[in-house]
């Protein structure tokens, strides 16, 4: 019987330590959540709103929103997802107006007995007060504080 020579054992452990690795790092990579950019760019501010929206932090929403709009906590609580990922579409900025595009899609795809994930895009418009970015317009779900 012939024994494996000894740099076919060191490079098979080697591809076996290579896999491992990269099992780990695909495992943490989609664990870890995403955090908003901050409220200092146009996105950051429209991610972080929709990421309160979907936590249930009411004045975090709120807080970003322009005062103009009128609202107010608490928030409606049938309008929030019970969970749902944010992705960034684009961004366009024009001296103080921003619009920003967000793709949201809510659900966890459980398959038929939970129901399949939904997507939509929604589109923010933000304007810059005071050199701090607000969302105004009608701003996804609540498009209106003033209806309720």
């Amino acid at each position: 019987m012939r024994r494996p020579s000894t740099s076919n054992l060191v490079l098979a452990v080697v591809a076996l330590l290579v896999i491992v690795v990269a099992v780990v790092a695909a495992v943490a990579s989609t664990r870890r959540a995403s955090t908003p950019p901050g409220t200092s760019t146009p996105q950051g501010v429209a991610r972080t709103y929709v990421a309160a929206i979907i936590e249930g932090d009411d004045h975090t929403a709120v807080a970003q929103l322009d005062p103009t709009l009128g609202c107010t906590t608490p928030l409606p609580p049938d309008w929030a997802p019970d969970s749902a990922t944010v992705s960034l579409v684009s961004t366009d900025t024009s001296g103080t107006t921003a619009t920003v595009v967000l793709e949201i899609t809510e659900g966890t795809g459980g398959g038929p007995l939970f129901g399949e994930p939904y997507s939509h895009r929604e589109t923010f418009s933000l304007v810059q007060h005071d050199g701090r970015w607000l969302i105004d317009g009608e701003p996804w779900p609540l498009y209106s504080c003033r209806d309720w």
